[in-house]
């Protein structure tokens, strides 16, 4: 179970949840054949770890297969992946990859995009680099300098 940022518009338009679902593969490197049960769920109740509990039951009560809890272990993965990269990066409060190309995230359409006779190139710019804790540090720095001063 993979948790994802909200996104308000149509589901073509969610490149975060194209980048997830490009992730999905057999060891084999096959794609997965398998829908996809997408759920919006209130932060607020997602939060709660009683009525989280809840809601994985009742997706584990209306799943076909009846999967078992363990396979749905919720996991936000990009927060995850960033915060294994910044602790790679030592905690960094400089970093040198921020925002760099290698941190972008991108589906596995490019394929696809060519054919469609879409730009390729143009793309979302949405970077690991926005959940990363390093972020914070950025944005403090950028509002520092906009509109507060921290020594007052």
């Amino acid at each position: 179970m993979e948790e994802l940022p909200d996104y308000e518009g149509p589901v073509e338009g969610d490149h975060l949840l194209d980048v997830l679902v490009s992730r999905h593969r057999f060891p084999s490197g096959a794609e997965h054949g398998g829908g996809l049960l997408i759920r919006d769920i209130k932060e607020e109740h997602w939060a709660d770890p009683q009525i989280r509990q809840q809601i994985i039951q009742q997706i584990d009560a209306r799943t076909a297969e009846g999967l078992g809890n363990h396979f749905y272990d919720s996991k936000n993965t990009f927060q995850e992946d960033a915060g294994k990269c910044w602790k790679e990066h030592n905690r960094t409060k400089n970093c040198g990859d921020y925002m760099s190309d290698r941190k972008r995230l991108l589906p596995d359409t490019r394929a696809e995009r060519k054919e469609a006779g879409l730009d390729y190139k143009n793309r979302p710019n949405t970077f690991l680099c926005n959940f990363c804790p390093y972020h914070q540090i950025v944005e403090q720095r950028r509002n520092k300098a906009k509109y507060y001063d921290y020594n007052e």
